[in-house]
């Protein structure tokens, strides 16, 4: 009877744990993080072999989990979140293309075509040239609007992505705090391993994670040690930038490029460099290179101005390097040197002397993306009968050069962090040059080939004598021969991408009739190449300027449609595995009130066993007595 009277005992306590614990799981219900517990009930073991029972032991409070479904689900999301972050991204540079029936880029380039057109039917009406003027300016200012736009999204994504990693090491470190706690514990508390988890999910969002809960606690941020049980690894935005330098050397790396083309240079020789279609110098045979105030300047390095001073076939590489470092626009932008520099061991540049010939190099003074230029250095052979014989156009050393670049990552100890997913990835990748994924700089390359032919076109051109037909842009002068006629420089834009993109106003005064009738033709022509190179009417992506733009709308509209595509599939898998894991670890309320009232009843019935038990053993005493 009194074994009767403990199983009681034992199954009372049970059923008040669980009873407890199932108050505390429907409180709990909306509570974030928490995993429903469940509490470990067992049978008391027997001792002898015709024990009818000895209760049951009421063990641990235990949260119900799985480790397998959470880091699937973490996984998943750090996708999740890598497309919706890119999402917002892209809707954000959607809304600057945002064209209405009224207003838009679109509307701008139909308006300027129509000034051209009404300018053309009478350029000596005041009103129609002042329109020109203004639709030719609305133009420039809409694209450098469009462009301003997305650098300002590409400013506010990378201060908010330092604001994200500042979110990181936050969490970091509260991960790390609540590590200490568990270590000082026998047994860790579900609430602390509650707000663990917590925190891990919400640092997935950011960065994909590789979490090991076992002793020592470690997690990993793309591939490399952020927490290791108590100690913390902090991280932040690393930036570099690569300067563009453009190397006119031979493949020896030692010679110039130059001297195939030049030949032997004579008197009615000259070079011409531009600098982004704006600036331009022309170095002739025989002449001194001059500076501003139009004074002769040293190009051989003996601070002396004499004779050998003079261009000719000894010295055009110093000749160029000196013209153009003394540039008022060029050296602003640019260095020029005559050959490639070295550098002290405190890391300042030791310029090559001016003593021998070797060959040119051209560095941006601004490292990156913001520094990156275009350049034309062509060599003009002449004749003193004929005119323009020849045109040579020089092009860079395409492997010893470098682009312009920008790369910004996620670090560590002046360590770079590989990440492939994530809130940061979409965001860094985006401020990245090269990564593949820039969608920031693709879309203001395409702004940015607009108004490399929108410049060109409006720069010069020629017409062939064989049909009568035009020669667009400076592929007017790259074609120089026969066959060509009535070469014009009319110089309406300038610039080689939409910042240095400029409109000459005063340009349009010295409009003549052929220029105009030029100008009108680009309305309907629908064969412009858009390659930031000469005219190309045989490219395949040839257009109109109508039509490009309306490509570009349609891209970027299709990228922001196929990335949600991808977002919504993702967002299915991620919801799938997350259903899986909330019948493990979520509280169903419906569920928890039955095992209320089950564990309720189980109270209720062990009290009345020992109730009765006590009647019992109070009758015996009585009948003993």
């Amino acid at each position: 009877m009194l074994n009767s009277l403990n199983i009681a005992q034992t199954g009372l306590n049970s059923s008040r744990v669980s009873l407890e614990n199932v108050t505390n799981n429907i409180a709990n219900e909306n509570t974030p993080g928490y995993k429903k517990r469940v509490v470990d009930v067992s049978e008391i073991g027997h001792i002898q072999e015709n024990s009818t029972g000895r209760g049951s032991a009421t063990g641990a409070v235990l949260r119900a989990t799985s480790d397998y479904l959470y880091s699937n689900l973490m996984n998943e999301g750090t996708k999740e979140a890598y497309y919706n972050e890119l999402s917002t991204l892209l809707g954000q540079v959607e809304s600057v293309f945002q064209e209405t029936d009224k207003a838009g880029l679109s509307k701008t380039i139909d308006k300027y075509f129509k000034a051209v057109d009404d300018l053309n039917s009478n350029r000596e009406d005041a009103v129609f040239i002042n329109n020109y003027i203004t639709q030719a300016n609305a133009l420039v200012s809409d694209l450098k609007k469009m462009y301003a736009a997305i650098e300002d999204r590409e400013a506010n994504t990378l201060e908010s992505v330092n604001l994200d990693v500042i979110e990181v090491n936050n969490i970091l470190l509260e991960i790390a705090s609540i590590n200490k706690e568990i270590g000082n514990q026998s047994i860790p508390t579900n609430d602390l391993l509650d707000r663990r988890d917590l925190l891990e999910k919400q640092l997935a969002k950011y960065v994909d994670i590789e979490v090991n809960r076992g002793e020592p606690y470690e997690l990993n941020i793309g591939g490399q040690r952020a927490v290791w049980h108590d100690n913390v690894r902090t991280f932040s935005i690393g930036e570099e930038f690569v300067a563009q330098k453009n190397k006119y050397v031979a493949d020896d790396g030692s010679t110039s490029s130059l001297s195939a083309g030049v030949g032997v240079m004579d008197a009615d020789d000259k070079f011409v460099f531009t600098l982004n279609n704006v600036g331009t110098i022309e170095l002739k045979f025989g002449d001194y290179v001059k500076d501003s105030l139009g004074n002769n300047l040293d190009i051989n390095g003996d601070s002396i101005v004499d004779a050998n001073d003079m261009i000719d076939n000894s010295n055009y590489i110093r000749a160029l390097s000196v013209a153009i470092n003394n540039d008022p626009y060029m050296n602003k932008h640019v260095t020029a040197y005559n050959g490639d520099y070295a550098k002290d061991i405190d890391g300042n540049i030791i310029e090559p002397d001016l003593t021998a010939e070797r060959y040119l190099v051209l560095e941006a003074k601004t490292a990156g993306e913001n520094g990156k230029f275009e350049s034309t250095l062509e060599f003009k052979r002449g004749n003193a009968v004929t005119g323009l014989e020849e045109n040579v156009l020089f092009g860079k050393n395409e492997h010893q050069s470098k682009e312009a670049s920008d790369e910004v990552f996620l670090q560590s100890i002046d360590q770079k962090t590989p990440l492939s997913s994530g809130i940061i990835q979409a965001k860094i990748e985006n401020l990245t040059t090269n990564s593949g994924s820039n969608r920031y700089q693709e879309y203001k390359d395409l702004l940015n080939s607009f108004a490399f032919t929108l410049s060109d076109i409006h720069s010069s051109y020629a017409v062939s004598t064989d049909d009568g037909s035009y020669i667009y842009g400076q592929d007017a002068f790259d074609n120089v021969g026969t066959n060509l006629q009535n070469e014009k420089s009319i110089n309406l834009f300038s610039g080689s991408d939409v910042n240095s993109l400029q409109f000459n106003s005063l340009a349009v005064n010295d409009l003549t009739q052929n220029d105009l009738d030029y100008l009108v033709t680009f309305q309907h022509k629908n064969d412009f190449s858009f390659e930031n190179g000469v005219q190309n009417p045989n490219s395949n992506d040839a257009m109109s300027f109508s039509k490009y733009f309306q490509e570009v709308l349609v891209k970027i509209s299709g990228d922001k449609e196929n990335n949600d595509f991808l977002l919504d599939s993702q967002k299915s898998v991620t919801q799938s595995l997350s259903n899986n894991y909330d019948e493990i670890v979520k509280v169903d309320k419906d569920e928890e009130m039955l095992s209320l009232v089950k564990f309720q009843a189980a109270y209720e019935a062990n009290a009345k066993v020992i109730s009765i038990v006590d009647q019992m053993l109070q009758t015996l005493l009585g009948i003993k007595r």
